[in-house]
């Protein structure tokens, strides 16, 4: 299966640290500012979470470092393709999670995509 055919699934309750793991802070339920319902749960970090994340992130930067330009770039490049693939489903998270009005939603959008055009472009 090649990576545009998986599916993300996030485990809820849950933060990223080198794979999904569970979190020493708990959950926090996500909900909506305009009418209450509950729209997701997700983990909160503690500061041990954060402080292993941070170790992993250090221990994996040599590596990201060292890898060819040209494939960082292809990373970056390939993350903008999906954001542009999928802003409308973004849009509608950022709505509904944050209250953001459509406008703000794809200032953010648009905001990211530069950042990763300009890293894909530098050396």
């Amino acid at each position: 299966m090649t990576t545009s055919e998986q599916t993300l699934t996030v485990p809820a309750g849950t933060v990223y640290s080198d794979g999904w793991q569970p979190p020493a802070g708990g959950t926090l339920d996500v909900t909506s500012p305009a009418t209450g319902e509950v729209l997701t749960t997700v983990g909160r970090a503690s500061p041990a979470d954060i402080a292993d994340a941070v170790r992993r992130a250090h221990a994996a930067q040599p590596g990201w470092a060292g890898s060819p330009a040209t494939g960082r770039a292809a990373i970056l490049r390939r993350a903008g393709q999906l954001l542009t693939e999928h802003r409308a489903d973004v849009a509608g998270w950022l709505i509904r999670e944050g209250g953001a009005v459509p406008a703000k939603a794809g200032f953010e959008i648009d905001s990211a995509l530069d950042e990763l055009w300009a890293a894909s472009a530098l050396p």
